[in-house]
């Protein structure tokens, strides 16, 4: 970022893969005059930051806690599966995620990691699950294994059919299959067109002095979920562009 800064940009759109390993940059833009739109995921300091505009993660979190505690009114044990342990992003749906099946009789079981890989998150679900024939439910953070060919999924496939339960956050194209094929519950998208389109409109508008909405004091703004199951999914789907 310092590179461009000096090369005369006008603003920044950027997705930060570390939340606070991008601030200096972000300052030093702001103090050239140069306003930085974040999207995705919120930096650990939003000082410097023209509008950061995201789905809110705690919430993706916390609606998946909800359906996961209706899902298993009797309790139950709960894996979950996460890209890569500490992004905050994640770090936060997991959060939501615990906080809202507190005090049921769901018992969260530790943290599994796909390293933000196809085929190692397929592994690991596939492995986990195969070993822990107790298991009741799964919560996908991510919606990794679902990029990949349903036959490369037979312990979820049996998994659910034996009337297991999962839960995911991601709403892309790909997998909207598994819902029509009962091979999860419930899927929680973020809004990526909105967030993409309002971060340009928002900083076109910075730039040319405009009035614009920046959302909340912080500058912050939520562009919601979609959710999607058995009811919905075909309709869904019929808007997402094939990958």
């Amino acid at each position: 970022m310092n590179d461009m800064v000096t090369q005369g940009v006008k603003a920044f759109v950027m997705i930060p893969a570390g939340s606070s390993a991008v601030l200096e940059g972000i300052e030093a833009a702001s103090k050239e005059g140069i306003p930085v739109c974040v999207l995705d995921t919120a930096t650990t300091d939003r000082t410097y930051v023209a509008s950061t505009i995201v789905s809110n993660n705690l919430n993706a979190g916390e609606i998946s806690g909800t359906a996961m505690v209706d899902a298993l009114p009797d309790g139950g044990k709960v894996a979950i599966l996460t890209g890569v342990l500490g992004a905050p992003n994640l770090e936060e749906r997991i959060r939501g995620f615990k906080e809202t099946v507190e005090g049921s009789n769901i018992e969260v079981m530790p943290v599994q990691t796909g390293n933000d890989d196809v085929q190692t998150s397929v592994d690991v679900v596939g492995q986990y699950t195969a070993a822990n024939p107790d298991l009741a439910a799964w919560f996908f953070d991510g919606g990794w294994p679902y990029f990949a060919d349903p036959d490369a999924l037979p312990e979820v496939q049996k998994f659910m059919e034996n009337g297991g339960h999962i839960i995911s956050v991601d709403t892309c194209e790909p997998m909207m299959q598994y819902v029509g094929m009962d091979m999860v519950d419930l899927l929680i998208g973020q809004n990526y067109p909105n967030m993409g389109s309002l971060g340009v409109e928002t900083l076109y508008k910075i730039i040319k002095g405009e009035d614009v909405d920046l959302g909340d004091e912080t500058h912050y703004i939520d562009t919601g979920y979609e959710l999607v199951d058995k009811s919905n999914y075909e309709e869904v789907w019929a808007t997402k562009a094939p990958w």
